[in-house]
């Protein structure tokens, strides 16, 4: 297969995205979204975030919000509320235009009628999860009174939760606990300056006084990667904490070159990028969106591949999906010469189906590696060409 020749799925693929997304917005002709909320162990709703200060007989406004995780299997549209419980519930809508992880944000509505703790039960498909809040007494409706749990100079028993990796964006599972003792109760809300592209947060509601833990949920990105020593100041105590910041990953690891590799029947077909891979913003009408290409050989060039993706929010994460057949949301087109036959999967060829997943994307470093399986057609539609376990890994400019 010749590069000039690969580059034509590339373009193919930002032809069809294009019109396809300005038809679906135009038209707004998206189904009901499906998938499952994420939980833990005990049925507690995952990443757990529970916002604002909840107060008897103080109406909530949008400041008082839960969020949610989501595996989402289709895309579309989304109306997700909890129970109505002590005169107030959470709810949220939208639409989702991304296969897998997806964080929603269910605002509170309504008004605590009495003090305590509340259980709520968020519904979504044919999945639930828990997720509990602590009313404050109407005569608690103030500022909490607090001080930091020290042991020196740093945080006593802080426990840093997650991994930390250089030029990876945090996410939900970042967190640090940290220990307080509870003077006054009422609201909080606890925030470190960035430091190292990191900051930590939280914010809600004290209901008992005394030493009591807060997780603090980290947000940015990291720059340098070593021991990096966090300081928190509340009040008039400072204490710091160190958060462990790995080197910039490669997934799957690289051998002396960038590689590509995948599995037919019982062949195992490998190997190198043809050059640096290409990113590119397009702009369809109003509206843009970003695609990531790149072209693989063997070493006998008796096979190649060429791999693109478009990205309809325009940005390119870990964990995000693109599927062959999408035209309405992240899609993705393959092409690969194997055996002297081309094979395709593409959003032309609907006989055909192949997902690829991005399992990190360093944007510094502008590497980004990911899986890949599904079947592809030749041109005529009759030959099939089956692939498991499909890795690559390439640097783009």
């Amino acid at each position: 297969m010749r590069r000039s020749l690969s580059f034509a799925l590339f373009l193919l693929l930002i032809g069809i995205f294009s019109c396809k997304k300005e038809e679906s917005l135009e038209n707004s002709k998206i189904g009901t979204s499906s998938g499952s909320l994420q939980a833990n162990a005990t049925n507690e709703c995952l990443p757990k975030t529970l916002q604002g200060a909840y107060v008897s007989g103080v109406s909530l406004t949008n400041t008082n919000f839960i969020e949610v995780e989501i595996d989402v299997d289709a895309v579309g549209s989304y109306f997700i509320t909890t129970d109505t419980i002590n005169g107030y519930y959470f709810s949220g809508s939208g639409e989702f235009s991304n296969t897998g992880i997806n964080t929603v944000r269910l605002t509170g509505k309504g008004k605590p009628l009495a003090s305590g703790n509340d259980f709520f039960t968020v519904s979504f498909d044919a999945t639930s999860c828990n997720i509990s809040v602590a009313v404050l007494p109407a005569t608690a409706g103030g500022p909490a009174v607090f001080t930091l749990q020290t042991s020196g100079t740093s945080c006593m028993d802080a426990a840093v939760i997650g991994t930390y990796t250089k030029g990876v964006v945090l996410n939900s599972t970042n967190k640090v606990n940290i220990k307080v003792n509870v003077t006054t109760v009422g609201s909080y809300s606890i925030a470190t300056a960035a430091t190292n592209g990191m900051t930590f947060s939280a914010s809600g509601s004290f209901t008992t006084t005394g030493v009591q833990t807060v997780a603090l949920t980290g947000a940015g990105t990291p720059v340098n990667n070593g021991a990096i020593s966090v300081p928190l100041t509340v009040g008039g105590t400072t204490c710091s904490f160190t958060v462990n910041v790995n080197s910039t990953p490669t997934n799957p690891p690289p051998t002396a070159t960038y590689v590509w590799k995948f599995t037919s029947g019982t062949r195992v077909t490998q190997g190198e990028v043809d050059g640096d891979g290409i990113l590119e913003v397009v702009s369809a009408g109003a509206f843009t969106f970003t695609t990531i290409v790149f072209f693989g050989i063997t070493a006998a060039v008796d096979t190649s591949i060429v791999i693109a993706i478009a990205d309809l929010n325009n940005v390119v994460n870990a964990n995000e999906t693109y599927v062959s057949t999408s035209t309405t949301s992240n899609s993705a087109g393959i092409e690969i010469d194997y055996g002297g036959v081309t094979f395709f999967a593409d959003p032309q060829t609907p006989t055909a189906s192949v997902t690829v997943k991005v399992t990190s994307h360093n944007t510094a470093t502008k590497v980004i590696a990911g899986t890949f399986s599904g079947t592809l057609k030749d041109q005529t539609g009759t030959q099939t060409l089956t692939i498991t376990n499909g890795e690559f890994n390439f640097h783009y400019e």
